[in-house]
C-alpha cells in the first residue's frame, strides 16, 4: 500500500511571485514473506536486501540498510524567473482620487512559467536505519514514464550512515534539457552504493510515486493581506489515488460570520461558499478588492460596500462612510475536515502569526507565533491534558444530532461514550460534513459545508460570546474599566470576555497588560475615531494617515487587540425585522434605522409567543435569532452574576428559535 499526502503552504507576502511550500509526506507499506518494511504515518521504510537466512555456520549476517522517509518531505512552487520583479508601485491598474488619498485596485498574479511544472521542487527527507555499514552514498533517481527528469546523490557522513538523517531535492530548474513537463506519475527510486560500486546487485531499494498535475500549481491571491492557498493533501490506498483539496478560506470585516473560497475572474473576485453559492450585495456577487488608507475595501465598478447602505456610488460617499467601508480580509488555515487531528503537527495561519498544535501531553492549543520554535505565548487551549495524550481528537457531526458541529476528545482511539473526556458541540445549526481552521486572528473557526460559522460551546467565552472580523485595536468609546487579573493571554481574554458580558451596553473590549477596556456602541457607526487622544497616539505610532483611522494598530498580534461581542440583528417592529435579518455585520445593522444590533448573552422574557408556553421563561439571547432557555438561577449565574439585574422583555418572539437549554458553565 502507499499513501502520498501533499500539502501546500503559504508564500510569504510581498510580492505576485512569491514562492509558498507544499509539503508532501509519503507513505509506503511493503510486505513479503522474509521482508516487512515498517511504516508509521508520513513513513517511508526502505530496505536494501533481504535478512538472510541462519547459516548452518558461524559466520556474521547484516541486514540491509533501511531509510525512512519523514514527514518534512516537500514539495515548492518556485518563483516564476521569467516575471518581472515585485514592485511596490505597480500592483494596480486602476486608481481613484477619494479627497487627498487614493484606492487601489489589486491586481491577481499567477505562479510557474511554460506548463508550471519547472516550478516544483520535491524534497525528501529521511531518517536511517541500520545496515548502513558499506553504503557511502544514496542516489535518488526521479523520472515520468520513460523520461528520466534528473539525478540526486549524497555522501553526506550522516545521510549514509546507521540512525543517521539526511534530506535531497530535485529542483525543478534543473529537470534535465530535452524534457518538457514533468507533470504526470513521478517515480523516484532510492539506490545504495559503496563508492562507485553500486550494493544489491544495482537494483532499487524501493520506489515512491507522486502524482503532478496542474492543479498543483493552482492560483495564489496576491492581495494586501496574504495569499489564498490551495493546500492539496493526496492518498492513497491499495494502489488507488483519493485526492483530497484542502483550501484558505476567507472571511471579510463585512461579513465575518461566514467564510469563502475566492474565486478569480481576470481582476475580479467571487466569495464562494460552496459550489453554486455566492456572496452577493445588492444583487451583486462580483468584485474587486482595493486599498484605502491602509485597509481594503470591496467595489463593484464605480460603486463600494458600506454596511448598512449596500453597494453605492463612490461620489454619494462621505468621509464617514469611506471608514466604515474599510474591511480587512481574514485568512484560516484548515486543520481537518470531518477527521482527525494530527498529533505533534504544527497548524499555521496564512499570515504566519499563529498556529495550532494538538501536544503530545493531550491538550490542543492555539499560540502566538509561527511554530513551535518561535512561540510566543497561549491564546487558548482545551484542557485536555492528560487525558487525550494517548487518544484522538475528532472534528465531526454531533452523534445522532447531525446539524450540530462536535469536536470530540477521547482517551482512546475508540469514541464510545465511557472514551470521551470532553466535546465541544455547537450552538447554532449547520450542514455536515465540519472543518476546523485556524484563523489569521488566532482563533479557531469550525465551520459547516456552506462556509457558516459555527459558534461552540464549552472552548471558554472567547469563543461562544466573542469574534474579531478586524486586525488591531480600538481606540476610545470606553465603558468603565477593569483589571484583567494578569496571567496568560488566555486567561485575560477570558476575564475580560466575562466582565463585558455581564455588561449589557459593552458591545466589545480591548485590553493591556493590566486593564480590560470595555467598549459602547458608539465604534460601531462612527468613522474615524475622535477623540483627539486616540488621534494623537495612533499618528505618533505611525503618522501615515494623520492619526485618523477607525481601528488602530492593524499589524499588532500580540493578544492586547479588539474584540467583538457576538449579537443578533433584529427590531421591536415587526415590520422591519424581516429586512433586519439580512445583516451581515455588527456594523451593518447599527447603520441602518430600521434595526438595533443585541449582544448576546442578555437576559429576556418573551411578551407574546412564549417558546416554552410558560410565561416568565428566562432566556440568554444568541446568535441566529435563537433565544436558550435559563432552567434554574444557579445555571444562569454560571454564565452571568448579573443575570437577573435588567431582564429586558421581547414584545413577541413568533420570529425566536428555542436553543438548546443553558447548562453551567
Amino acid at each position: 500500500m502507499v499513501k502520498l499526502i501533499i500539502m501546500y503552504y503559504p508564500p510569504p507576502r510581498g510580492g505576485s511571485n512569491s514562492t509558498g511550500v507544499i509539503i508532501v509526506l509519503v507513505i509506503v507499506v511493503m510486505c513479503c514473506m522474509f521482508v516487512m518494511p515498517a511504516l508509521g504515518f508520513g513513513a517511508w521504510t526502505l530496505f536494501k536486501k533481504d535478512d538472510k537466512e541462519e547459516s548452518s555456520d558461524d559466520k556474521e549476517e547484516t541486514s540491509g540498510p533501511q531509510l525512512t522517509f519523514d514527514q518534512d518531505a516537500t514539495k515548492t512552487i518556485n518563483e516564476n524567473e521569467d516575471a518581472e520583479p515585485a514592485d511596490d508601485t505597480d500592483d494596480t491598474d486602476e486608481t481613484t482620487q477619494v479627497g487627498n488619498s487614493t484606492t487601489s485596485t489589486y491586481k491577481i498574479e499567477y505562479a510557474g512559467g511554460g506548463d508550471g511544472s519547472n516550478a516544483i521542487d520535491l524534497t525528501l527527507s529521511w531518517t536511517n536505519g541500520t545496515g548502513f555499514d558499506e553504503v557511502t552514498k544514496l542516489v535518488f533517481v526521479r523520472s515520468v514514464g520513460d523520461k528520466e527528469l534528473q539525478t540526486e546523490s549524497t555522501q553526506d557522513a550522516t545521510a549514509t550512515s546507521n540512525d543517521g538523517k539526511g534530506s535531497i531535492t530535485f529542483k525543478g530548474t534543473d529537470i534535465s534539457d530535452g524534457v518538457d513537463s514533468a507533470l504526470g506519475e513521478n517515480i523516484v527510486q532510492a539506490f545504495a552504493y559503496n563508492g562507485d560500486e553500486p550494493l544489491s546487485g544495482g537494483k532499487a531499494l524501493a520506489t515512491v510515486k507522486i502524482g503532478l498535475s496542474q492543479a498543483d500549481l493552482d492560483q495564489t491571491y496576491d492581495g494586501p493581506y496574504g495569499d489564498l492557498t490551495i493546500p492539496v493533501t493526496l492518498s492513497q490506498e491499495t494502489m488507488s489515488l483519493d485526492k483530497i483539496i484542502k483550501k484558505t478560506y476567507y472571511t471579510t470585516s463585512h461579513s465575518p460570520d461566514i467564510w469563502f473560497e475566492i474565486e478569480k475572474n481576470g481582476d475580479k473576485v467571487k466569495f464562494k461558499r460552496k459550489n453554486g453559492m455566492y456572496l452577493s450585495i445588492g444583487g451583486v456577487d462580483e468584485f474587486k478588492l482595493a486599498n484605502y488608507k491602509g485597509r481594503i475595501v470591496i467595489t463593484n465598478n464605480d460603486k463600494i460596500y458600506v454596511p448598512g447602505k449596500g453597494m453605492k456610488n463612490k461620489t454619494e460617499l462621505s468621509t464617514r462612510d469611506y471608514y466604515l467601508a474599510q474591511c480587512d480580509l481574514i485568512g484560516a488555515s484548515l486543520i481537518v475536515e470531518n477527521g482527525n487531528v494530527r498529533q505533534n503537527v504544527d497548524f499555521v495561519a496564512p499570515n504566519g502569526k499563529y498556529f495550532a498544535i494538538y501536544q503530545n501531553d493531550g491538550d490542543f492549543r492555539v499560540y502566538m507565533g509561527s511554530g513551535s520554535h518561535d512561540n510566543k505565548g497561549l491564546l487558548w487551549s482545551s484542557d485536555t491534558n492528560p487525558g487525550a495524550n494517548n487518544g484522538q481528537i475528532v472534528m465531526r457531526p454531533r452523534y445522532n444530532v447531525e446539524n450540530q458541529a462536535a469536536l470530540t476528545f477521547s482517551k482512546t482511539k475508540d469514541l464510545a461514550g465511557g472514551n470521551i473526556i470532553k466535546e465541544m458541540t455547537s450552538f447554532n445549526n449547520g450542514t455536515k460534513p465540519y472543518k476546523l481552521l485556524i484563523s489569521d486572528v488566532g482563533r479557531l473557526v469550525v465551520l459547516d459545508r456552506n462556509g457558516h460559522e459555527m459558534i461552540m460551546k464549552k472552548g471558554g467565552f472567547m469563543l461562544n460570546s466573542f469574534y474579531k472580523p478586524v486586525f488591531g485595536g480600538l481606540c476610545g468609546n470606553d465603558r468603565p474599566h477593569f483589571p484583567n487579573g494578569g496571567g496568560n493571554m488566555r486567561d485575560k481574554h477570558e476575564t475580560c470576555a466575562k466582565g463585558c458580558l455581564e455588561d449589557d451596553k459593552c458591545y466589545g473590549f480591548t485590553l493591556n497588560s493590566t486593564t480590560c477596556f470595555p467598549k459602547k456602541a458608539d465604534f460601531l457607526t462612527q468613522g474615524v475615531h475622535e477623540s483627539q487622544a486616540c488621534i494623537n497616539a495612533e499618528n505618533n505610532r505611525d503618522s501615515t494617515w494623520g492619526g485618523k483611522v477607525r481601528f488602530t494598530d492593524r499589524d499588532k498580534h500580540d493578544g492586547n487587540v479588539f474584540f467583538y461581542r457576538r449579537g443578533m440583528c433584529t427590531s421591536s417592529d415587526p415590520g422591519k425585522k424581516q429586512h433586519c435579518k439580512g445583516k451581515l455585520s455588527a456594523d451593518a445593522c447599527a447603520n441602518t434605522d430600521k434595526c438595533v444590533w443585541e449582544p448576546v448573552g442578555q437576559s429576556v422574557k418573551c411578551k407574546a409567543n412564549e417558546l416554552r408556553g410558560r410565561d416568565g421563561s428566562v432566556y440568554r439571547t444568541f446568535t441566529d435569532g435563537m433565544l436558550n432557555w435559563y432552567p434554574n438561577p444557579a445555571v444562569a449565574s454560571t454564565w452571568n452574576s448579573n443575570w437577573n439585574k435588567n431582564i429586558k422583555e421581547i414584545p413577541d418572539c413568533a420570529d425566536f428559535t428555542k436553543g438548546e437549554d443553558m447548562h453551567s458553565y
